[in-house]
């Protein structure tokens, strides 16, 4: 507020007086007046505080101004200098309509008024106004020059009408002699210029001079900013730019999540995010939903690269026994917590762990390696590998014909021990709710479950002779109890070709459902030959390798046939498969395949969800 006053006696007095009422009552208070000393004071209300200014002269025409942000709170002026302020505060104010009075508080001399001593003023006031933003102490300033500078002509020290000289700051396009006189641009050609990011001030919307906004190159380190893109490092912090730090262990710069996101590596799955690039991509299969990086869903029309990157072996399908190569590797298992791989190296007789975050790591040795054999720290043919909830590690020896237990953190010299014998022990599923270990036994045609992981097995499925009717396998080798979505054990009845599904605790006497195949061995969509293992994705969707036909099958739910979604030809390229065994998915959904008669584990990407 802004007003010319000219007192005519000391003492108190009301000059400016808020209300919800004409009377002046109601929500009420006073933000400028005398105290009863006749001291000039202005009042900011909750918190109620309040600035005390000098006693001012009678018969003089004397300027007063207030101005107030929450930033700089309420500051007092007397002729054009300011007298004193709150620093920083709120100034509430009611959602009703108030009426402002002049020279009197009406009936509302009990409203508050703090150290205001309320009463009809004595004196003159004019030319009062109200700003609806704070202004600067130049423009108060320019406010004490009476008339001169409001008079619509230009004179006095003016360099335009109404503004320089010792007026308001001249606007751009408006005359100026000195850069003084322009508001805050250059006074070029005596004109008052447009701002520019090379004029050596801080305007044009700048955080710093000539850098930051959203007009002019981002600031470097130590320059004041506002937010992450006016700083080259995309880094402000506590108003200036620093140097982007993506290993410093705190969210910061434009990180959306701790050391990840922005212009920091990409995130992973379920941290947070803004947009898809601030997640894990390429083979990583992640994009930010509702703010957190997600995998995709697995669907009808999910697709993966036709060519695949060797995760372990060799590429050209060359067999060996170092660290880096393999033969013969059957059974899998992913350690999703851990990003490990664990496989059954089955031509070296050994179980092998190699870490999926590190490719290019030579694999460990976690069980055998120590010769062919039945031994207790040997294997014969090793086929399929798993781990329970407590990381111990469980091995299914087929020509040994048992079912071996290594404690976790087992290498090539620890021994095993006997779990139980299972006549011709093929691959092997670990239900990680209840330990539960599912056994195919292919000279038995039987599922053995050792239930809870412990005691003697009992029949799960089969058992009832070399046959093809529903209740009956036929050298059944692939075995995969699905505790996350259907609640279902499915088998691979190699001989029948086919996969059967039975319901939890099924039994010897339990009739199974064909699934997939059951139409002779074959090549064609409705048809499989030598399936090999089963996986299931969220939607009940069925994937199946299989050895002859070099290739993986998807089967939809009540699918009468199937699509290949990798492999359908033999051979040693990149898209080729020689006798697939295991497969899984990894935790972005990539495809994960044993390639047996290649000697390597194949990565094929997910490409599209």
């Amino acid at each position: 507020m802004s007003l010319w006053i000219q007192r005519t006696s000391t003492g108190e007095g009301t000059l400016v007086h808020y209300s919800t009422e004409t009377d002046g009552q109601g929500w009420c208070t006073v933000p400028i007046g005398f105290s009863s000393a006749g001291n000039i004071i202005a009042t900011a209300w909750a918190p109620d505080n309040q600035v005390t200014g000098p006693v001012l002269s009678i018969n003089t025409w004397t300027h007063i101004a207030t101005t107030y942000s929450l930033t700089n709170g309420l500051r007092l002026y007397v002729n054009g200098t300011s007298v004193g302020g709150t620093g920083a505060q709120s100034n509430a104010a009611p959602s009703e309509v108030v009426i402002l009075t002049l020279g009197n508080s009406l009936s509302g001399g009990e409203c508050n008024s703090q150290s205001i001593a309320t009463g009809t003023f004595s004196g003159y006031l004019d030319e009062f106004r109200v700003y609806s933003r704070e202004l600067s102490d130049t423009e108060v300033y320019a406010l004490t020059k009476d008339k001169t500078c409001f008079d619509g002509i230009m004179g006095g020290d003016e360099t335009d009408i109404d503004c320089g000289g010792s007026c308001f700051k001249c606007a751009v396009g408006q005359n100026c002699i000195l850069t003084k006189d322009c508001n805050n641009v250059l006074c070029t050609n005596d004109i008052c210029a447009n701002a520019t990011c090379n004029d050596g001030l801080k305007n044009n919307g700048e955080t710093d001079i000539e850098c930051g906004g959203s007009n002019c190159l981002p600031c470097g380190n130590g320059k004041a900013c506002s937010a992450d893109n006016d700083c080259d490092s995309k880094n402000c912090r506590s108003g200036t730019c620093i140097d982007k730090i993506c290993s410093d262990g705190i969210m910061d710069g434009n990180e959306t999540d701790i050391d990840c996101g922005g212009s920091c590596p990409a995130c992973a799955a379920y941290q947070m995010c803004k947009v898809d690039q601030d997640c894990s991509t390429g083979s990583n299969n992640i994009s930010c939903f509702n703010g957190s990086c997600e995998l995709c869903t697995l669907s009808s029309q999910s697709t993966w690269s036709q060519t695949a990157t060797t995760l372990l072996g060799s590429q050209a399908g060359t067999s060996g026994s170092t660290l880096s190569l393999l033969s013969g590797p059957i059974g899998m298992y992913y350690d999703k917590p851990n990003n490990m791989l664990i496989i059954g190296d089955n031509g070296n007789q050994r179980i092998l762990r190699v870490s999926l975050n590190n490719p290019s790591a030579v694999a460990t040795v976690i069980a055998g390696s120590n010769g062919k054999g039945c031994e207790i720290n040997q294997f014969s043919d090793i086929f399929g590998v798993g781990l329970d909830s407590s990381s111990r590690l469980y091995g299914a020896d087929f020509t040994c014909s048992r079912l071996v237990r290594f404690p976790s953190n087992s290498s090539s010299t620890t021994s095993g021990t006997l779990h139980d014998t299972v006549n011709a022990s093929a691959m092997i599923s670990i239900n990680q709710l209840t330990n539960d270990i599912y056994v195919a036994s292919y000279y038995d045609n039987t599922i053995y479950k050792f239930i809870g992981g412990s005691g003697s097995p009992v029949v799960a499925a089969g058992g009832n002779g070399d046959g093809n009717e529903l209740n009956q396998l036929a050298n059944p080798y692939g075995v995969y109890y699905d505790y996350l979505y259907t609640h279902a054990l499915y088998v691979t009845d190699t001989g029948n070709h086919r996969v059967m599904k039975f319901p939890p605790d099924s039994t010897s006497a339990t009739y199974g459902t064909v699934v997939a195949g059951d139409n002779g061995a074959g090549s064609g969509a409705n048809q499989l030959h030598d399936p090999r293992s089963i996986l299931i994705d969220s939607q009940g969707t069925l994937y199946i390798s299989e050895g002859y036909n070099n290739r993986v099958q998807r089967w939809l739910q009540n699918a009468s046939n199937g699509t290949t979604v990798v492999g359908g030809t033999k051979g040693t390229a990149s898209n080729q498969l020689n006798w697939p065994e295991q497969i899984l998915f990894d935790k972005y959904n990539n495809l994960l395949v044993s390639d047996a008669d290649n000697n390597r584990i194949q990565l094929f990407n997910l490409t599209t969800c």
